[in-house]
């Protein structure tokens, strides 16, 4: 990644914090993937992030850190495919 590309990304990402997003207002199925071996305050985000939007499904992948497509793209994938196939039976909206 160029470094004006990863400078935006660093900028972005200190910056977050001031823009308040309500999760509760997500209305459509969401998961959230994360890898076991993220940092604590990561894993604890992906916790935080899962409890505050409606019906959001969470997973750790096995053995992953933070790229887990990467780390553990079986899971990764499987868990996606699964995720899609119970959206699809289900309907967009969770019904």
């Amino acid at each position: 990644m160029p470094t004006d590309e990863f400078a935006k990304v660093i900028r972005a990402t200190t910056s977050f914090h001031e823009t308040p997003v309500d999760h509760r207002s997500i209305g459509v199925p969401t998961l959230v993937l994360y890898g076991e071996h993220e940092p604590g305050f990561l894993r604890r985000q992906a916790a935080k992030l899962g409890d505050s939007i409606p019906g959001a499904t969470v997973r750790a992948a096995p053995g992953a850190a933070h790229a887990s497509n990467l780390d553990a793209p079986e899971f990764f994938t499987d868990q996606l495919r699964s995720f899609l196939a119970s959206v699809a039976a289900t309907g967009a909206d969770g019904t």
